[in-house]
């Protein structure tokens, strides 16, 4: 889990979208070749502002690949010496991606696990990512962002106050129906599996949809709540095994 910091202290921030492009790279078997690496090479003191390192490349995402790849490892295996460092090379990284002809943008799908914690108060978290943090991407990284908000930060003077950085709204309709319901853990299973041959009915039957559309209901209209609830489900489901989710093991997965 992220520490609290990286919501509220904008080089923490920057430092983890350092850590997500280099674990992405680390993941595709791609490493920094530092035997060539002079001691004096200012890259081993602060931002890359000369030839990165090089990185060999092996399987990748498809944007994540040859030169490209290269130049993002040279800067995030780069050991920064202070906060600016550090936003300097989020900062670079972004860059060498948009000189490429591709467009970054920063993607925080569940706003709720970056600010809100069983175990602390969420109001100043609340306040430094809407503050700090946010003014931080909109001038610092000068990049594109998405932020998935629930409906009940908007009243949120923190979030309101932030208005001046979030250029667009977009309102994400409510799912109407168990059957839309369905379709999302469908879409989900789809994209993980090679077989896109797979049915609602193959995943869920639809009592158990019926089970989670309620809970859809009763959390507040919270989705990300049902998709854990439907994870776990599918948990109890394959430790029978069962041929598909049934509303047993959503009823299982709810007393957890």
């Amino acid at each position: 889990m992220m520490t609290p910091s990286v919501s509220t202290h904008p080089p923490d921030f920057a430092k983890h979208v350092m850590h997500t492009v280099r674990k992405y790279i680390d993941d595709h078997h791609a490493r920094p070749d530092r035997r060539k690496a002079s001691k004096t090479d200012d890259t081993a003191h602060g931002i890359a502002d000369k030839r990165p390192v090089k990185v060999t490349v092996g399987a990748g995402l498809p944007w994540l690949k040859g030169d490209l790849a290269v130049e993002l490892g040279g800067v995030v295996h780069t050991r920064a010496v202070s906060g600016e460092d550090i936003v300097e090379q989020a900062q670079l990284i972004l860059q060498i991606i948009a000189a490429r002809g591709v467009t970054p943008v920063l993607v925080l799908p569940d706003t709720d696990h970056w600010i809100r914690r069983a175990d602390l108060d969420p109001e100043p978290l609340i306040a430094g990512f809407f503050g700090s943090t946010l003014r931080m991407i909109a001038e610092r990284l000068s990049t594109a962002a998405v932020i998935a908000v629930h409906e009940t930060y908007l009243p949120d003077p923190a979030y309101r106050e932030a208005s001046g950085f979030l250029e667009s709204r977009i309102t994400l309709p409510e799912i109407p129906s168990p059957d839309a319901i369905g379709a999302i853990l469908l879409h989900r299973a789809r994209t993980t599996d090679d077989d896109t041959h797979w049915r609602t009915g193959d995943l869920v039957d639809p009592d158990a949809l019926e089970c989670l559309f309620a809970h859809y209901r009763a959390s507040n209209r919270n989705l990300r709540k049902v998709i854990q609830t439907a994870h776990g489900a599918l948990a109890h489901a394959c430790d029978e095994p069962a041929a598909a989710i049934g509303r047993r093991h959503v009823e299982l997965a709810l007393t957890e």
